[in-house]
């Protein structure tokens, strides 16, 4: 049995609470991003992490790979100082955009069969949503600029069509051009941030995996 889920887990933060209630900083539940909810965002990060190699430079750069909607899409190969616990990844980020990070996520494919579960739209939805169930972080933490902020929300996607390099893809099967999926996990998108410097760090522990954290260090210009 075999689940595509990366996983990332953050040391606890605190941070005293204001005394009086902000504005949230990530899009809320039922909220939209020019028309698109959580999960159909989550299905374009998705999209668009298959259609790039699996295999990244090690240097802590992000991928800015068919970057171009409201959402910018986070991700990298890091650069990790301690073999994979803790990873770093530098990132320049246009002003105006929304950022989202894509986890954490169980992944379920048609081109990665799950056994026990049937091909079809309904049964890879339900693969996802059981593969969380059994192996999600159900408590991610994130935290920008020092203070914690909410975890996200709990989203399932549509199964979906996407394409990926017949070489060297996020599956790992030659000569594989693409395929249907369906994904469930905690999902948060952080509304756009000044211009300046920002720290966003992303932490998930996902079932019989190491702890692991993404410190995400973004020039907004």
């Amino acid at each position: 049995m075999r689940r595509l889920a990366v996983a990332w887990t953050l040391v606890a933060l605190i941070a005293p609470q204001p005394a009086i209630a902000t504005e949230s900083p990530i899009v809320e539940r039922g909220q939209t991003v020019e028309g698109r909810d959580l999960a159909s965002w989550l299905v374009a990060w998705n999209r668009w992490r298959f259609a790039l190699p699996a295999k990244q430079p090690t240097s802590s750069a992000c991928l800015t790979e068919h970057q171009g909607g409201p959402v910018w899409f986070l991700g990298g190969g890091g650069a990790s100082v301690d073999g994979g616990h803790v990873i770093t990844i530098d990132c320049t980020v246009p002003a105006g955009r929304y950022l989202m990070t894509g986890i954490p996520q169980t992944i379920c494919s048609d081109v990665f069969p799950e056994l026990g579960y049937p091909l079809t739209a309904a049964g890879l939805i339900r693969c996802a949503r059981d593969s969380w169930r059994e192996l999600g972080d159900q408590a991610p933490r994130l935290v920008i600029d020092g203070a914690p902020i909410p975890n996200g929300f709990f989203v399932h996607t549509r199964a979906f069509r996407f394409k990926m390099p017949a070489r060297n893809n996020v599956f790992r099967l030659p000569g594989v051009r693409g395929g249907r999926a369906a994904s469930a996990g905690r999902i948060a998108i952080i509304k756009p941030l000044a211009p300046g410097r920002h720290t966003v760090i992303e932490g998930v522990k996902y079932r019989d995996f190491h702890n692991q954290v993404i410190v995400y260090n973004l020039d907004v210009v």
